[in-house]
């Protein structure tokens, strides 16, 4: 087995904005942990011209063993610098590590917008010295069957609030919530169109979809119509989720596609009970210990937050989610398993 140095690593995000975002996110809440065995990342924006040649060179000498690319983001057409990046790890035979946490909505969407890139991009990802990372087994799929690519599922982590915290009893009157950007992927019209039915059944139950983004004037006319400004509620993005978390009787993830979400993850963490369509990679945090819906049939939905709803709150909770958050989704975990997929990968070589 050969002796390793230690090694440093450019992570390539298409920026480096405060709030980031999915795998941004776990790979910088894993960075620290990286350190301890022996990585050591550097992140740069791949927009800026200054990061990108700042990044290459140091002193005339090569600075980094590897570059990670974040995702579809970090070499498309708006990264500005991320082909480049991509053509000259390739050119210096420097290992190179693709970590996507896309699947059919986002990348059609590319197709559209941006043709000639999607065309660029076919040609990168098939070479044989990329080794390709994937969100979730659902996005390993979605390589497989888009582009032919295998790839190693290695999953996301969000942070847990505090293994010391005590679960925490659901409050009344229960309150259902969803977190995340509000958008059509996220499935904001099927959030509104299960809430609309719940709260018609159920007298006191209160919707609450915490994140960037207003919903469109249909669905706020829908909510009006039902009377029910007040309890189906879209407050905006919420710095601190957690006391919102800790009031929930139901965390309800009303996505068409996504790959793994992580605000499913700090839902498993505070032992939430999961209501979820079965599709993307949700159900396979949960491993069969959520809820899971025929994709986006909003009565099964209604019912099944229903049947949860008429429990005694110590029964709304699941901590056995929480015990599977500890044991596969914290940044530690997160970081072995990156940890291990780049070392072997130098010990190969």
């Amino acid at each position: 087995m050969k002796d390793f140095n230690r090694l440093r690593g450019l992570v390539a995000l298409n920026s480096l904005r405060q709030m980031p975002t999915g795998a941004t996110r776990s790979i910088r809440l894993a960075a620290h942990v990286m350190k301890e065995r022996q990585i050591d990342l550097h992140f740069i924006a791949v927009r800026s011209i200054f990061h990108f040649v700042q990044s290459l060179w140091g002193g005339g000498k090569l600075r980094y063993k590897f570059v990670l690319f974040n995702g579809l983001a970090s070499i498309g057409d708006y990264s500005r610098f991320g082909y480049f990046l991509w053509r000259w790890a390739i050119w210096r035979r420097v290992p190179l590590f693709m970590y996507w946490h896309e699947m059919d909505w986002v990348w059609e969407r590319h197709k559209r917008e941006s043709p000639q890139s999607a065309r660029r991009i076919e040609s990168l990802i098939r070479k044989e010295s990329v080794q390709h990372l994937a969100a979730s087994q659902a996005v390993a799929d979605f390589l497989a069957q888009r582009f032919g690519v295998s790839s190693i599922p290695i999953y996301e982590c969000a942070l847990g609030f505090s293994e010391l915290d005590e679960l925490t009893m659901p409050e009344e009157p229960p309150l259902v919530i969803n977190v995340a950007s509000v958008q059509a992927r996220k499935g904001v019209d099927l959030f509104v169109e299960t809430a609309v039915k719940v709260c018609q059944q159920h007298p006191t139950v209160t919707f609450m979809w915490l994140g960037n983004g207003s919903i469109d004037a249909a669905m706020q006319e829908k909510i009006k119509q039902a009377g029910l400004q007040t309890r189906i509620r879209f407050p905006g993005y919420v710095q601190d989720p957690t006391p919102f978390f800790r009031r929930a009787s139901v965390f309800f993830l009303s996505s068409r596609d996504d790959p793994f979400p992580l605000s499913n993850l700090e839902a498993m963490s505070y032992g939430r009970s999961i209501v979820t369509f079965n599709t993307g990679g949700a159900p396979e945090a949960l491993a069969g210990h959520g809820r899971l819906i025929p994709p986006f049939d909003t009565n099964a939905a209604a019912d099944t937050i229903l049947s949860i709803l008429q429990k005694p709150p110590a029964e709304r909770l699941l901590p056995v989610l929480r015990q599977r958050y500890q044991a596969y989704y914290t940044p530690e975990k997160f970081a072995d398993r990156l940890a291990r997929i780049i070392h072997n990968t130098f010990q190969n070589k």
